[in-house]
C-alpha cells in the first residue's frame, strides 16, 4: 500500500511506501488524476515505483515531472540492456536533464572535453544516450548537442554500473590524462578515432574495473616484458604510478606488464 504525499502531475505521484516508510515516486499514465494527499492507494496498476535515495529526497519538489517522465523513460532503455541497472539514479537524472534545459534556456553552453572519451569507454551507454536526444527533444522543445550527451552517457553508465557520476567523470579525466601522458613520454600525437587509441582507452577502463573489484591477472608477464621491452615497461611503471596517486589506489605488479604490452603495440605501430 502506498499513501499520497504529494500530487506531482496526473502521471506521478510522491508517495510513502506503508511496508518500509520509504518514499517513493510512482510513474503512471493517470495515477495521479483525481488522487488526494493522505490517500491510500491499494492498487497501482502497472505503475513504475522509484525508492528515493535519503540524500536526493529534498530534491524531488524542485524537479518538474516533466523530467521524471524523460527520466523514466531512459531508464526504461537501461533496464533492457540490464534488468539489475539502479532505478535510484532517476532522481539524479531528471535533475541533470532539467538543469541542462535551464542552462540552454539563458544561452549558457556547458563543454564537456571529454566526449569523445565518454564515447569510446562506455559505447553501450553512449548508444542509448544518443537514442534519448529525440525523446528530450520531443518532450522539451530543446534539442541536446554531443556534449551535453556525454553527461547523459555518464548518468546511464552509473545506473548500469552503479558508481557515481562523480567517480565515473573522475576515472574518465585520469583516463585521459594518463593518454595525454603516454603521447609526451612517446613524443606521439594519437588520433581519438584512430584504433590504438580506442585499444588503450578499453585496456585502461577494465584495468579500472579489475582494481575496483581487488581481482587479479593471472598472468604475469612482468618478467619477459622488463627484459624485451625495457622502454614500455619503464613508462608503464610511471603511468601506473600516476594513476595510483590520483586515484588513491594499488596497483599489482602484473598490471604494469600487462600494461606495457599495450603500449609497445602502440609504440611498434605509431
Amino acid at each position: 500500500m502506498f499513501k499520497v504525499k504529494k500530487v506531482l502531475n496526473n502521471n506521478a505521484l510522491l508517495v510513502i511506501n506503508q511496508e518500509n516508510n520509504a518514499e517513493t515516486i510512482l510513474l503512471g499514465k493517470g495515477i495521479g488524476f483525481h488522487c488526494k494527499v493522505d490517500e491510500v492507494l491499494m492498487d497501482i496498476g502497472d505503475a513504475k515505483v522509484y525508492t528515493l535515495k535519503e540524500e536526493i529526497k529534498t530534491s524531488i519538489n524542485e524537479v518538474d515531472p516533466i523530467y521524471l517522465d524523460i527520466a523514466s523513460s531512459i531508464l526504461d532503455e537501461v533496464l533492457k540492456l540490464n534488468p539489475d541497472a539502479n532505478q535510484t539514479a532517476l532522481l539524479a537524472l531528471a535533475d541533470h536533464i532539467a538543469f541542462a534545459i535551464d542552462r540552454m534556456k539563458k544561452g549558457i553552453d556547458i563543454l564537456n572535453p571529454f566526449s569523445k572519451d565518454i564515447s569510446l569507454l562506455f559505447p553501450n551507454e553512449h548508444y542509448l544516450a544518443l537514442n534519448s536526444r529525440d525523446l528530450i527533444y520531443n518532450k522539451t522543445g530543446y534539442r541536446f548537442n554531443d556534449d551535453e550527451i556525454s553527461y547523459i552517457t555518464l548518468h546511464i553508465h552509473s545506473a548500469l554500473d552503479k558508481n557515481s557520476v562523480a567517480e565515473s567523470m573522475k576515472n574518465t579525466i585520469i583516463i585521459n590524462e594518463t593518454m595525454a601522458m603516454i603521447e609526451e613520454l612517446y613524443h606521439i600525437h594519437l588520433n581519438k578515432d584512430c584504433l590504438s587509441y580506442s585499444r588503450m582507452l578499453i585496456h585502461l577502463k577494465y584495468m579500472f574495473a579489475r582494481l575496483k573489484k581487488n581481482e587479479h591477472l593471472k598472468l604475469d608477464m612482468d618478467e619477459y616484458v622488463s627484459t624485451n621491452f625495457t622502454q614500455s615497461y619503464q613508462i608503464a611503471k610511471a603511468i601506473c604510478h600516476s594513476i595510483e596517486e590520483k586515484a588513491s589506489l594499488k596497483i599489482p605488479y602484473t598490471e604494469i606488464g600487462y600494461l606495457a604490452i599495450h603500449l609497445e603495440r602502440i609504440r611498434s605501430t605509431t
